[in-house]
């Protein structure tokens, strides 16, 4: 049996896929790197935003186009959220979310999602964690929840099993992802922060990146988890997400706090946290949102200054309280999109300009798409150089900058021009 798998999505549903991929090579089934020599196809899907729906959408034809003898199995959330968009689609399963769901339609035995789970990583030089599955939110315009459910952690004890195996094999990068990782561990008696300082009993040295929280879930234990970055090796990058800044639009989403406690909030991490850079998800166009509102989203952006802002034009999900409320006109949210782009893109290159010449250590995790490679700052800033060891730290002199990445140069290279010669 042939099987090709990509995956769309979260670096959560990323991790996923890595785990599919291991679980059927353990099997014995044989993946192909090319989706025309496959005999079966797995879509793992993500159904969160409509934009990303008519991209697996599009995806699915494609392949269906190229290998139409293929049956192709749509894994993830998109089959939970809108199962009718690929209702009608000729040769294909519609599975559900669960790794359980894939197995039984291949006829194999029986296995569960599970940072234990061997792995094909896409980047042989980054961990990517699940510490958990669902979350103990209920957003209006969240479909996810309806896919995952509620809050299902992994023990400390198996994620750390996984950590080590992977420190050992000399991996230096670690991504700690779930839909919610603020609420880690509630349902276990035990938090994010006791999570990470478990991890952090390693003497070897790597880098840590904290994935997403809601805000409302780290004022429960803000004092321990700002401790937690006294630790070099935790990157100084936080992914706290507000979706509004306006208090009648977050209370319409169902977000469980105000705009003023995430203000306070970001204040004390950046006074207490130093080099911090901080990472926000913005939705613009919500249901009834007025300009006025929309406004107060731009301010807030204005006045706090992230470091990456991830902006979302509203998209309907199926079966979900912001379904039932009259939807804005799609050019409406394109302008407002657009606004807000050109302000972050300006905060964001005025930021960066400010790291030119300064020197930064870097972890080299990736290879650029063009040429080079990137590296990221302790505060986890992409940085782009040409040349670069994968898996070393190396320090850098930031050369230019860009609003969404750094170019620099390896310091050992200024001090010995040969070195940048390719071999």
């Amino acid at each position: 049996m042939k099987i090709w798998v990509t995956g769309f999505g979260c670096s959560a549903n990323l991790a996923e896929t890595e785990q599919i991929k291991g679980y059927l090579s353990a099997q014995n089934v044989q993946l192909v790197s090319n989706p025309r020599l496959a005999c079966r196809i797995i879509i793992h899907s993500c159904g969160v935003k409509k934009a990303t729906e008519f991209k697996i959408k599009r995806r699915v034809q494609e392949l269906k186009k190229a290998n139409p003898k293929a049956q192709i199995i749509v894994s993830g959330c998109l089959p939970k959220i809108n199962f009718s968009l690929l209702e009608h689609e000729s040769n294909l399963i519609q599975a559900g979310p669960e790794l359980e769901s894939i197995t039984q339609h291949l006829s194999l035995s029986s296995n569960s999602f599970s940072p234990l789970l061997p792995i094909k990583p896409a980047n042989h030089f980054v961990s990517m964690i699940p510490i958990a599955t669902g979350c103990l939110s209920n957003c209006s315009f969240c479909g996810t929840k309806k896919a995952k459910g509620t809050l299902q952690s992994h023990s400390i004890p198996t994620i750390q099993s996984r950590f080590e195996q992977d420190v050992k094999k000399g991996i230096k990068e670690f991504w700690l992802t779930s839909q919610d990782n603020g609420c880690y561990g509630f349902d276990l008696k035990t938090n994010l922060p006791q999570l990470v300082n478990a991890l952090l009993s390693s003497t070897e040295n790597f880098r840590i990146r904290i994935g997403m929280l809601s805000p409302h879930y780290i004022e429960r234990y803000l004092d321990d988890f700002i401790e937690l970055f006294s630790d070099k090796r935790i990157f100084k990058f936080v992914h706290l997400s507000v979706q509004s800044g306006n208090n009648r639009i977050l209370k319409l989403m169902r977000r469980a706090y105000s705009v003023e406690q995430f203000e306070s909030t970001v204040q004390e991490l950046r006074q207490k946290i130093p080099g911090l850079s901080l990472s926000t998800d913005i939705i613009v166009g919500f249901p009834t949102e007025t300009e006025k509102e929309f406004l107060d989203s731009v301010e807030l952006v204005k006045y706090l200054q992230p470091d990456v802002v991830n902006i979302a034009r509203f998209g309907l999900r199926p079966n979900t309280l912001a379904e039932q409320l009259p939807d804005m006109i799609d050019r409406e949210k394109t302008n407002r999109s657009h606004l807000l782009s050109r302000v972050c893109r300006n905060l964001l290159l005025k930021k960066n300009l400010a790291l030119i010449g300064k020197k930064e250590t870097v972890l080299i995790s990736e290879k650029a798409k063009h040429h080079g490679f990137i590296g990221r700052t302790n505060s986890y800033r992409p940085v782009v150089v040409p040349h670069a060891v994968l898996g070393t730290f190396s320090t850098v002199h930031i050369r230019e900058a860009f609003p969404h990445f750094l170019k620099g140069v390896l310091e050992k290279e200024m001090l010995n021009p040969l070195l940048a010669k390719p071999a």
